[in-house]
């Protein structure tokens, strides 16, 4: 477990340092911080960026930020443990996934393995190439 908490972090500050990225985690987990009507959904989509108002902290543990909902700041505590697909907002080619850490009951999502399929064959794509 902490090395996929370490690779999510190393993975979402390079995302962050390419531009704006989409998270996508677990709201319902017990110790993610958010508004009550996100708490409650298990797929919750957060948009970040280094380019923000407020800073963005991400420790060895979880990522603290503060973000806008309805035109309220909200002050964000998100464990990378909820964290289970990084990718870059204007470049859904460009992801990282973790089905280890997707929720429970996973009759949205494809089978890990179809995903990790997927998700070789995108990094293969010349779009995707360093």
């Amino acid at each position: 477990m902490i090395d996929l908490l370490k690779q999510k972090k190393a993975d979402l500050e390079n995302f962050l340092a390419e531009g704006k990225t989409t998270i996508i985690l677990n709201g319902t987990q017990f110790n993610v911080v958010l508004p009550k009507h996100l708490k409650e959904k298990d797929t919750v989509r957060l948009n970040l960026s280094l380019g923000l108002k407020h800073d963005i902290y991400i420790s060895d543990t979880e990522v603290k930020t503060i973000l806008n909902f309805n035109q309220k700041d909200f002050s964000v505590v998100i464990p990378l443990s909820s964290i289970y697909c990084i990718h870059l907002a204007n470049n859904p080619f460009r992801i990282e996934s973790y089905p280890e850490s997707y929720p429970k009951e996973e009759s949205e999502y494809p089978e890990a393995e179809e995903t990790e399929v997927l998700l070789e064959l995108m990094r293969t794509l010349p779009i995707n190439k360093k």
